[in-house]
């Protein structure tokens, strides 16, 4: 399912976004950290209602400080998914049977949902739901 945010939240995803001359769209998440705060808490308030008790992001700077913020705000710990020479890992490493947000300020080709929840599944993890920003909509969380 799929649950988009309220205006409120989208208003603030736009005030983050960068487009660049070709049409590339992405978030800046360090210019304004107190926007950033608060679309991290805005994605962790429906994940604390799913039990969700880590949070894992892509292995990118603007990926892994949305992730974090979203962490602390949960109390839960986080993890990073990279790729690597065509190996996916995790580090570090999740408590057995986590419950988990994957959490991106976007989510493309390079960048998957699929390939990160694999991942959890295969190591006995569940994940719960997955949250991005999105200009038009504010914060996008399917839960799974």
């Amino acid at each position: 399912m799929i649950q988009p945010t309220n205006k409120n939240t989208a208003a603030m995803v736009q005030a983050v976004s960068i487009v660049e001359p070709d049409g590339t769209r992405w978030i800046d998440v360090y210019t304004a950290p107190g926007t950033i705060e608060l679309l991290g808490e805005a994605i962790a308030e429906p994940a604390q209602a799913l039990g969700v008790n880590a949070v894992v992001s892509w292995l990118d700077s603007d990926e892994c400080v949305l992730a974090h913020v979203v962490a602390a705000r949960l109390g839960v710990p986080r993890a990073a998914a990279e790729l690597d020479l065509g190996q996916l890992t995790l580090f570090p490493s999740l408590p057995g049977g986590s419950s988990v947000l994957i959490v991106g300020t976007s989510f493309t080709a390079s960048r998957p949902i699929a390939s990160v929840r694999a991942l959890l599944e295969n190591a006995g993890h569940t994940v719960a739901a997955a949250a991005s920003l999105d200009p038009e909509s504010g914060i996008v969380l399917t839960t799974f």
